[in-house]
């Protein structure tokens, strides 16, 4: 049998050179299925695994709107544990949208905040959200001011992830105008 020593190749099992060589890696890449990429994506994202409850977020308020480029925001939501135990939650801030250059990311953290909340209980919570968040990198490596429409989603995780991560909270989400 011909053994394949080629750099980047599969090598041989030393132990028993009789075997034929391990398959190289790009080739299980391709050979992946949809499903196992998937498997292959962060496990648990941000905020994952704090609890065994149920958290329903309500009264989304997003301030000013439409603000003045270079300020900061004040996001404010309802937080209630709809569960029957205690719980901690991580209400997450992101944004997206604007102006955006084309090697902008998706959407940015841009304020979080940890709770504990007992079985019913109900609590309303302010993050700011710093103007800089906003802000981008040009194609200049300088840091430019975005402005538009910018897409504000607060919850428990990622908007987009609940199907898949955040079956004890939801996302909900507003637009908010920078000039």
């Amino acid at each position: 049998m011909k053994k394949n020593h080629e750099p980047g190749a599969g090598q041989p099992d030393y132990l028993n050179p009789d075997l034929p060589a391990a398959p190289r890696a790009q080739d299980l890449v391709s050979r992946m299925t949809l499903a196992e990429k998937v498997s292959q994506m962060t496990m648990d994202p941000f905020g994952f695994g704090l609890s065994y409850t149920r958290f329903r977020y309500s009264g989304l308020s997003i301030g000013p709107n439409p603000a003045r480029a270079g300020m900061d925001l004040e996001v404010e939501v309802d937080v209630e544990n709809a569960g029957g135990v205690a719980g901690d939650e991580v209400v997450q801030v992101y944004v997206s949208g604007g102006d955006r250059a084309a090697n902008a990311p998706v959407r940015k953290l841009a304020g979080f905040a940890r709770m504990r909340l007992n079985p019913g209980e109900k609590r309303r919570v302010g993050i700011r959200i710093a103007a800089g968040r906003f802000n981008r990198v040009d194609e200049e490596g300088k840091i430019a001011v975005s402005r538009g429409t910018f897409k504000v989603s607060v919850g428990g995780c990622q908007p987009g992830f609940e199907a898949m991560h955040c079956g004890s909270t939801e996302v909900l989400e507003s637009a908010v105008e920078i000039r």
